[in-house]
């Protein structure tokens, strides 16, 4: 159960950073996580009771650690500092994207709990 969460948090982590249309890709991501869900339902084991749940986010976690977007909070607090050191240009836009960045991997752990913890019903 581990390894598939694992390997569908790498899978994740690999394919949200190509996802790059601003305050829209958390919704692609969140879709992402809910196909990502139902996919997860056939190796699920109920018998794990309230375990499941932390279960699952352990294992989307620890494979989106494997992937490139370990390195996202580094990234954000370097454009966000670049920004306000020349002059503030494009501020918007750096904090826009930084927004995207943070919540994208929320929105795929949202959608994967979705139909695999709360149920199938949308």
């Amino acid at each position: 159960m581990i390894g598939a969460c694992s390997l569908l948090g790498l899978g994740g982590g690999l394919i949200m950073p190509f996802i790059q249309i601003p305050l829209f890709s958390c919704v692609i991501c969140y879709f992402m996580g809910l196909f990502g869900g139902r996919w997860l339902i056939q190796f699920m084991d109920y018998r794990m009771g309230e375990n499941t749940t932390r279960i699952i986010v352990f294992g989307l976690l620890l494979g989106m650690s494997f992937s490139c977007l370990s390195g996202y909070p580094l990234v954000v607090c370097w454009m966000i500092s670049s920004s306000i050191m020349h002059g503030g240009a494009g501020l918007f836009d750096v904090l826009a994207n930084a927004v995207c960045w943070l919540f994208c991997p929320l929105a795929f752990i949202f959608g994967v709990l979705r139909p695999t913890v709360y149920g199938e019903r949308w």
